[in-house]
């Protein structure tokens, strides 16, 4: 009889396991992602000085505008380029080279050396979409300490960054085309 009983105990464990294992129940969990468009640049327009004279400083503005305004010799600008990013996605933009001065490509000495200062970066979008961030407001400055980092959340799919910038010739500043490297980076966050 007890080996009876034991073997009724041991049926009913294995029923009860097998009730139990029916009554089981399983969903399946969807995966889903949405990839963002590649970010892009549009092609630059350079921070064009044009021509200047020593010893006399020149800025050239965000907007273009020359000052002091008798250094103007027509056709200077500010730089810019175009960001095109996926819409309410969040960027941050970094200007990894801000060079002090402009080369001639002659050497390095300060008369072949022209003096880069004062920049001045400004996010302008160009799309009907407002930025919402505080500093990506349209005609708002943005730091551009070199390695700092900017980053916003907004709707525009498309902004330009402008750059203005003051050069210094000095006083036996050597004659010719001067130039030099401005690299900005944009990467989603």
């Amino acid at each position: 009889m007890k080996s009876t009983i034991k073997i009724f105990a041991i049926f009913a464990m294995v029923v009860a396991f097998a009730v139990g294992a029916k009554a089981q129940v399983t969903k399946d969990i969807t995966g889903k992602a949405t990839v963002m468009a590649q970010i892009t640049m549009g092609t630059p327009t350079a921070l064009d000085f044009k021509n200047v004279t020593p010893n006399n400083a020149k800025t050239v503005s965000v907007t273009g505008v020359v000052a002091p305004a008798t250094t103007a010799t027509g056709g200077e600008t500010a730089g810019s380029i175009t960001i095109n990013k996926g819409p309410s996605t969040q960027v941050t933009l970094k200007f990894t080279v801000l060079p002090p001065y402009l080369t001639t490509g002659t050497g390095s000495t300060a008369a072949t050396q022209l003096i880069i200062d004062s920049y001045v970066a400004r996010l302008r979008t160009t799309d009907a979409t407002p930025a919402t961030a505080a500093w990506a407001s349209p005609g708002t400055d943005i730091t551009t300490d070199s390695g700092t980092d900017h980053s916003a959340f907004f709707a525009a799919t498309s902004f330009a960054v402008d750059l203005g910038a003051t050069v210094r010739p000095i006083e036996g500043q050597t004659a010719g085309y001067y130039t030099g490297t401005i690299t900005l980076s944009a990467e989603y966050n």
